[in-house]
């Protein structure tokens, strides 16, 4: 999913700002499910793209407290249900300056969201299934005229970091 001009830049710099993102998978009916987000147009980074809940580091913080505590802050979704699965592999950002730290977690029962309108302005659940069918990937033409991979997702295009995560957890779940 990372377009052929952002390749080289995707490597953890240790000079970039540590951020953890979670991929939380929960279950509903006969079928896990993932909560995306529209990111609050008010925002100073990435305001009305589509992510995955998560922000920066704190000082001291480990990439899993900051995912839980971010996805708390945001979508209000309590943590003490939430078992930590394992990490997906680190992007290093140029454009944003950022390392991201993705981690997959499970919550136990039904998911109760209550977004932090400050920060979010929607909440998308994906499918695990959505996620997997072929059809979903596209191409996808930003302002400036370039073409970027991404994927067709409830109705939303998920482009960027968060594509290139969702095609690295693809990968490892086609192989199971």
């Amino acid at each position: 999913m990372a377009p052929p001009w952002r390749r080289d830049a995707l490597q953890p710099e240790q000079h970039y700002r540590p951020s953890a993102v979670l991929l939380l998978l929960y279950q509903a009916g006969d079928a896990l499910y993932f909560p995306l987000i529209l990111r609050s147009s008010q925002l100073n980074h990435h305001a009305s793209q589509i992510g995955l809940p998560g922000g920066a580091l704190e000082p001291g913080e480990s990439a899993e407290q900051a995912a839980l505590r971010e996805t708390e802050e945001e979508l209000g979704i309590s943590t003490a249900k939430i078992q930590i699965l394992g990490s997906l592999s680190p992007l290093g950002l140029a454009v944003s300056g950022y390392t991201i730290y993705p981690v997959v977690g499970y919550h136990e029962g039904p998911l109760n969201v209550r977004p932090n309108p400050a920060e979010v302005a929607r909440c998308i659940m994906v499918s695990l299934d959505e996620l997997l069918h072929d059809k979903t990937i596209i191409t996808h033409t930003l302002e400036d005229g370039r073409n970027v991979p991404a994927y067709r997702l409830a109705g939303a295009t998920v482009w960027g970091a968060t594509a290139m995560i969702l095609a690295e957890l693809t990968e490892i779940l086609m192989q199971e």
